[in-house]
């Protein structure tokens, strides 16, 4: 039986408790996420109302309507028109069907998300004075989604949060100390170990050692990669087969995750890591004071059951 541990992501700079023990509380570990529900009001990602849209890019089909489009959104969180809070605030619709469920996407549909983060964050990178980009992907009503039709978001600022800064300096600290980058160290240390979910190629998917969340899966490229823009079409289809497989697995746990990637502007000595975030279970007060994240299943533990479901 795996005990009890204190655990360090050193470039993550985070203190994790792998605590097994808590899962034996009489209210169990996961909370699962509640079924969606598709609202009678008119679908507001649906062809009908998006196309009379203005639209940054699409991928047509062949039926001469759209696979997948980027539009601005409509309540952003930053824009160019705004000087206190300036940035950009996009959404990608990822399907023209509302019912579509991300886990039932195909590996060349996720691929081709992939490749759209792709050409809008090398727009982002050239857009004056933006310095950062995130990406993220939330599924279910725990991971904060609000809209059941399949989409993600791309958002851009000027400013570079703290916790971006504190990540790229252990990043330059580790490339001066070994004079390599930690997480090309690390993808290859986790294809042989004990985290190991699985491999395509050009990537590594793996349970983080110090995993905030219960199921927490990152896909990290094999080589050095700072951005998506970097990643050509065999790496795009190798990190959306495995995507797609983690997905699934949480699908059939019922569990809501958040997907997410970011990219701090011209920073080389970083690496892109893709990271599925679970969302099983609550941060409360131990985790507001002081940080310190207690993760009731063991990353190891995690990984094994991955891998059942992936030779399945």
């Amino acid at each position: 039986m795996i005990q009890n541990e204190i655990r360090r992501d050193q470039i993550e700079n985070r203190l994790v408790i792998v605590a097994p023990a808590r899962g034996r509380r009489p209210h169990g570990v996961l909370r699962t996420s509640p079924p969606e529900q598709h609202s009678s009001k008119p679908c507001v990602l649906c062809p009908s109302r998006l196309d009379r849209e203005p639209f940054h890019l699409i991928l047509p089909d062949t039926r001469g309507s759209w696979r997948i489009k980027v539009v601005d959104n409509k309540f952003p969180a930053v824009s160019l028109a705004d000087r206190r809070a300036y940035g950009l605030h996009e959404l990608v619709v990822e399907t023209p069907l509302p019912r579509r469920r991300f886990e039932n996407f195909s590996v060349r549909e996720i691929s081709d998300i992939l490749s759209v983060y792709a050409a809008r964050l090398a727009v982002m990178r050239q857009t004056r004075k933006l310095r950062y980009a995130a990406v993220y992907k939330n599924v279910g009503e725990l991971a904060g989604s609000s809209l059941p039709h399949a989409h993600s978001q791309i958002i851009a600022t000027v400013v570079v949060p703290p916790a971006v800064q504190s990540r790229r300096a252990r990043f330059k600290l580790a490339w001066r100390r070994r004079r390599h980058c930690p997480y090309c160290a690390l993808a290859r240390a986790e294809k042989k170990g004990a985290r190991r979910i699985g491999e395509s190629p050009g990537s590594v998917a793996f349970a983080p050692h110090a995993a905030a969340f219960p199921f927490e899966a990152w896909i990290l490229p094999s080589s050095h990669r700072t951005s998506l823009t970097e990643f050509n079409n065999q790496e795009l289809q190798g990190a959306a087969t495995l995507l797609k497989k983690i997905v699934g697995f949480l699908a059939r746990r019922r569990l809501a995750y958040n997907v997410v990637l970011d990219e701090l502007f011209g920073a080389k000595e970083m690496h892109l890591a893709i990271k599925v975030l679970p969302r099983g279970t609550f941060w409360a007060g131990l985790e507001l004071t002081n940080g310190v994240i207690v993760n009731p299943i063991s990353p190891e533990v995690a990984a094994a059951e991955y891998r059942r479901f992936f030779t399945k």
